[in-house]
């Protein structure tokens, strides 16, 4: 009898265990409520880094700073800088370096005058050749613009202005934002 008892004991045991583990592994008919994160850090969390913001960046082409191979430059009273740069193409090109402080994706925005359809290519940085075909406006004095999505790396870079054999357009200004 002693072991029958024992026995009966052990099962008994065993099916009180399980009784005890199975509401803590299976899901319950009354779920626990869930309390999201607060999007208020505490005192303990550690800050989000700060990033740099990305400043608009407006270049006249014209800026003696900017590295001329066998263009000019000449006065355009409907230019924003009063000057554009003329004579781009046919093997001539105009490198202008910039500065940013943080990589991204960007808009870069060429305003130009054209009296007709003009090609240009643009390199930023050691990215592939962008190949554009730009309708003129019909005027050397009326200002056309072409906007482009550009990766623009952190820090100093140059954009290439040119197209190695056709004639492009005159150009006024590059915009970044």
């Amino acid at each position: 009898m002693i072991r029958r008892w024992v026995g009966a004991s052990v099962v008994g045991l065993a099916v009180a265990a399980t009784a005890l583990v199975l509401p803590a592994v299976l899901p319950s008919a009354s779920p626990v409520p869930y309390t999201a994160p607060s999007a208020v850090p505490s005192a303990a969390s550690p800050a989000a880094p700060v990033h740099p913001a990305f400043p608009k960046l407006v270049i006249a082409v014209a800026d003696p700073g900017n590295e001329r191979h066998g263009v000019e430059t000449t006065a355009c009273p409907t230019c924003a800088s009063g000057s554009r740069v003329q004579y781009v193409g046919q093997g001539h090109a105009l490198v202008v370096p910039i500065t940013s402080p943080v990589a991204g994706r960007r808009t870069l925005t060429i305003v130009y005058e054209s009296n007709g359809s003009r090609p240009l290519h643009v390199i930023v940085g050691d990215q592939p050749t962008v190949q554009l075909s730009l309708p003129g406006r019909g005027s050397w004095t009326e200002p056309a613009r072409v906007e482009l999505p550009i990766d623009l790396p952190a820090g100093d870079t140059v954009i290439r202005l040119f197209h190695p054999d056709r004639p492009a357009p005159d150009l006024d200004q590059l915009i970044i934002a």
